[in-house]
């Protein structure tokens, strides 16, 4: 996963529980938090203060831990809460697309047993 791809499931994860996208600012620290730099670094690219820089990744820690049922999100775990939250949404996909074709193959198979036994012989 790229930091662009975590940015992207962050933003739409986000989105989806308060309704509002990541701003440029955290975006910038979640970028930064990916590619391992440090609050201070953030801050000289940002044109911030590096204890703003902080409060702002303080915050939005805070916001994906309880976006991801409370799962404990910090500037050093982003990544693989991340990583593990797009997996789990993707094998989730995967597990309703295989019932939706059960669901199918069943209904198939009902109908098409129901019209050969179903047939009253005297």
């Amino acid at each position: 996963m790229t930091a662009d791809e975590a940015i992207k499931i962050a933003d739409r994860l986000l989105l989806s529980q308060t309704g509002k996208h990541l701003s440029d600012l955290e975006r910038a620290v979640l970028k930064g938090s990916l590619q391992r730099r440090k609050y201070y670094q953030i801050a000289a690219d940002t044109h911030q203060t590096p204890r703003y820089i902080k409060d702002i990744g303080a915050a939005l820690w805070r916001k994906l831990s309880k976006a991801l049922g409370d799962t404990p999100v910090k500037k050093n775990t982003i990544y693989a809460v991340l990583d593990r939250y797009r997996s789990q949404q993707h094998s989730g996909s995967n597990v309703s697309k295989i019932q939706t074709v059960d669901a199918v193959i069943l209904a198939v198979y009902q109908h098409s047993y129901l019209k050969i036994h179903s047939l009253i012989k005297i």
